[in-house]
């Protein structure tokens, strides 16, 4: 599901005005699509900060946003190349955790957090400390907390 989203959104940018601050899809066909429209603020804001404040607020949140968009996309289209878990040199019972998780490539580990390895079954402290050696090596991350 990543990658399909990866691929409608292409990359992002913000446009504000007096309604609001838009953030676009720049899509890789060609096509500018609307994905977000952001309200920073309300009409008791506005009273308070005044107008130009709360504007300059919103299309900052705006801008915000659509950096933020677009560094995830960028972060998760570093193209890495696949390794299989059986093509590395593993123990026994590590290798047996993968097949467990149904885990056929070692990136895909980077879908988990650190403390849900530990609740699959005979997976304790020295499983999770050979998988972090294996990881290391690789420089594959677990899911942040």
């Amino acid at each position: 599901m990543k990658q399909e989203i990866i691929d409608f959104i292409g990359s992002a940018n913000y446009q504000g005005d007096d309604l609001g601050t838009y953030i676009w899809a720049n899509r890789p066909d060609g096509i500018r699509e609307l994905i977000l429209i952001v309200c920073g603020y309300n009409s008791d804001t506005e009273e308070k900060e005044g107008k130009e404040v709360a504007e300059h607020f919103q299309n900052e949140l705006g801008k915000f946003i659509a950096k933020a968009i677009n560094e995830k996309i960028q972060r998760d289209c570093v193209k890495v190349e696949r390794i299989s878990v059986r093509n590395i040199d593993m123990p026994k019972r590590l290798l047996n955790f993968f097949k467990t998780a149904e885990i056929i490539y070692l990136d895909e580990i980077s879908e988990f957090k650190k403390y849900e390895i530990l609740l699959f079954h005979n997976v304790g402290v020295k499983r999770l400390f050979e998988l972090e050696q294996i990881m290391d090596k690789y420089n594959v991350k677990f899911k942040s907390e």
